[in-house]
């Protein structure tokens, strides 16, 4: 869940006393997880959904993906640039990045 200043989660992270301020938040946003749960089971289990959902993509696309976005851009094409992740991680056999 995405921490917001002055909410009771803000309280409960209590990020001042870690020297963060408001700004930094709102800035670069944060995330409170609940254990048991981290970031590597979420990814772990998104990896596992995305198995079975190949139009999924997470985390940053590889540059990859960018330079050919980029080609399709200079030749007029305006579409909604997700609308071909799929058939590019298909093309390429390269998948997105996992974030982790």
């Amino acid at each position: 869940m995405r921490i917001y200043p002055g909410t009771p989660l803000w309280s409960t992270v209590a990020p001042e006393q870690a020297g963060e301020t408001l700004a930094d938040y709102l800035e670069k946003p944060r995330f409170y997880i609940e254990r048991p749960l981290t970031m590597e089971s979420l990814y772990h289990r998104l990896e596992l959904v995305k198995q079975t959902m190949p139009n999924w993509a997470l985390g940053d696309p590889p540059p990859e993906f960018m330079e050919t976005l980029v080609k399709l851009r200079r030749r007029g094409i305006r579409a909604n640039m997700w609308e071909y992740v799929e058939l590019l991680q298909r093309l390429s056999g390269s998948r997105p990045a996992s974030g982790k």
